[in-house]
């Protein structure tokens, strides 16, 4: 969702999110990001992204801020042409209240193009989220940007990393981070005049697969484990696992829902084509091959800290066909997918294709390991 700030028109708000306190004390943070206009750029221009955090001490009453997580990085005089786009932000508090902050740092915007590299980097206060340390690389990875799955109505795809805290356990005070990851750098698809009965321009789809993987720090958020891949190896082609959510239970168990975008040709529609964009002078530009993106939704669940994950579980009982499913909404299965876990239970939400348009659905998942 964007919005707009009311105290200066010219900035946008996208990708808020929240976390609140569970001890009572009223503390809340949210974090978004703010395509703000810079100074000496004119109106309808803005920036590359300055990640921006609000908080309250009084359950949501009052809120005080702005407080700046992740400066700008456009680069000087560029107005927002070029440097480094920040995104996806997301907030999760500590045991004794401290504040991480995640989001992704790149790719980079260039006089020639859009590089096909970013990074993943956290923000921590140790003081109410008032102030934060200078972010923290947790790894580099493969942007998504130019790899989205071959159903996904948009010409570009975020990094969005999920952050959690284990706040009980053996564990207590680790801090997880997952994270998606191209398993090759992707640039974009070419563009030519789409094959007669389709009108307008079309992209060819990028198939290179996705892994999601999850680390951890155990000094709050200043060092990070080696990533590890979340579920089993896959070809280099064909396989995209995108937006990883982590939580963590009461006692430590650590669990990831996730989609899983099998790219792969199916009789029953020979050709996937989508409606990805509109480029200037209002042609329509489509995305079409003869891979489908068919959809499921995965959790896997960590016994020891993240350290390893059991045998994985489709959460959905139907698979999804996002070539198919019929949408006006854009992107047609979100930038988004959400998990909470409680007691000795994991509860998924996620975007579902199989009724031929995106519902929304929700699924009560026993957990293999039990909370102490």
């Amino acid at each position: 969702m964007r919005t707009f700030n009311s105290a200066n028109p010219n900035d946008v708000y996208d990708k808020e999110a929240m976390a609140a306190a569970k001890d009572g004390s009223g503390a809340a943070y949210v974090t978004l990001t703010n395509f703000k206009q810079l100074p000496g750029c004119p109106a309808g221009t803005t920036g590359l992204g300055e990640i921006t955090v609000w908080h309250t001490t009084d359950s949501g009453n009052t809120w005080l801020g702005p407080d700046v997580a992740g400066p700008d990085l456009s680069d000087p005089g560029s107005c927002g042409a070029t440097g480094v786009l920040q995104q996806s932000s997301v907030p999760a508090i500590g045991p004794n209240g401290q504040v991480y902050v995640i989001w992704s740092e790149g790719p980079t915007f260039t006089s020639t193009g859009v590089t096909t590299d970013a990074k993943i980097v956290v923000a921590t206060s140790l003081d109410g989220g008032v102030t934060f340390g200078a972010p923290v690389t947790v790894a580099n990875i493969n942007s998504l940007r130019q790899d989205p799955p071959v159903g996904y109505n948009r010409d570009r795809f975020n990094d969005h990393p999920r952050i959690a805290v284990a706040t009980t356990g053996s564990n207590r005070g680790r801090v997880y981070v997952t994270f998606a990851g191209a398993l090759a750098p992707v640039t974009p698809g070419s563009v030519s005049p789409c094959p007669a009965p389709v009108t307008g321009l079309c992209r060819s789809q990028n198939l290179t697969s996705i892994q999601i993987f999850i680390s951890h720090s155990d000094d709050q958020g200043q060092t990070w484990s080696t990533p590890v891949a979340v579920a089993p190896s896959e070809p280099d082609t064909g396989v995209k696992r995108v937006w990883p959510v982590v939580t963590v239970e009461p006692g430590g168990n650590v669990d990831v829902v996730y989609y899983e975008s099998q790219e792969v040709p199916t009789s029953s529609n020979p050709f996937c084509t989508v409606r990805v964009a509109t480029l200037s002078g209002g042609v329509p530009l489509r995305r079409r091959g003869t891979a489908n993106s068919l959809v499921d939704t995965f959790w896997a669940q960590s016994l020891d800290g993240g350290a390893t994950f059991q045998t994985l579980l489709n959460v959905t009982t139907a698979t999804s066909n996002w070539c198919t499913a019929v949408s006006n909404v854009t992107p047609n299965f979100g930038d988004y997918i959400g998990s909470t876990s409680g007691g000795n239970h994991v509860f998924p939400v996620w975007a579902d294709g199989r009724n031929g348009v995106p519902d929304t659905f929700y699924a009560t998942i026993q957990s293999a390991g039990k909370s102490h």
